[in-house]
């Protein structure tokens, strides 16, 4: 029992540690996108924006080093989900500085969403993890419309963060997009689960009929091996028999030439 549940930890470490590269990913695309925004005219890129990526880049170092420490499931599932709330809440904070609602920045959720779909077994888990993200979405929005926090972005703001009519179209837009990646990327990722348990299926079956193909070739080489061994044995045994026919013959044949030589003497004598 323990060996199993050192072995799931093992496996389920081994998959987290995926959320890594697929944060460095996510990281990598914002700053593609960044970069090539800052090419564009009238383009202000925030400081505090390379900020929010340097942290997020330190944090996945730190992520790396916390999970690799852990040895039981519910540690690493513990570590493994609170780097996902911290991701969204970066990504939030990201969006926020780029532009918010006036700026499609929510594409970045979807790296880690489809993450999720792929990688996180519990159904209940996977709608908390989507719902939060689109959650902190949605409360960012509201806050920009409101003005309880203060509009920013790399564009000159045209003014949709405050038109009620855009933010209700957006949102609605947004949890669309949420609903439809998660439904096609899980359709997918189980078609994909059971064509590779079908795989395996098959994989072990081969193996078993590999392994009794191999015992019978081993039951047949160790028949042939005896049998090999009891032949020789009875081939010896007819050897030494007719070596032994062969002595007493010659020995015989040498008694007679010698009885002739004695009866030739004894006639030549009279």
């Amino acid at each position: 029992m323990t060996n199993t549940l050192e072995k799931k930890a093992e496996i389920f470490l081994k998959e987290s540690n995926q959320s890594v590269k697929m944060g460095l990913l996510t990281i990598i695309g914002f700053f593609l996108i960044a970069i090539g925004l800052s090419f564009l005219e009238k383009i202000n890129f925030s400081i505090i924006i390379s900020i929010l990526a340097f942290i997020w880049i330190i944090e996945q170092f730190f992520y790396f080093l916390i999970i690799k420490r852990q040895k039981t499931i519910f540690r690493i599932r513990f570590v493994f989900l609170s780097e996902f709330v911290f991701n969204f809440l970066i990504l939030t904070l990201v969006i926020h500085y780029m532009g918010g609602i006036e700026w499609m920045g929510v594409i970045l959720y979807l790296y880690s969403i489809v993450y999720i779909v792929f990688h996180v077994p519990q159904k209940n888990i996977k709608i908390f993890l989507i719902s939060f993200a689109f959650l902190l979405y949605a409360i960012l929005v509201i806050l920009e419309y409101l003005g309880t926090i203060s509009h920013y972005g790399i564009v000159p703001s045209c003014g949709a963060y405050q038109n009620l009519s855009y933010v209700i179209v957006t949102l609605s837009m947004v949890g669309a997009i949420f609903i439809f990646t998660t439904f096609t990327i899980n359709l997918f990722a189980s078609k994909l689960k059971k064509r590779t348990e079908e795989l395996e299926e098959i994989k072990i079956t081969l193996e078993k009929k590999v392994e009794l193909r191999t015992e019978k070739l081993k039951s047949l080489k160790e028949n042939l091996e005896q049998e090999v061994r009891r032949r020789t044995k009875e081939l010896k045994k007819r050897v030494d028999e007719l070596e032994r026919f062969y002595k007493l013959t010659i020995s015989r044949e040498t008694k007679m030439i010698e009885l002739k030589e004695e009866i030739k003497k004894l006639k030549e004598q009279k």
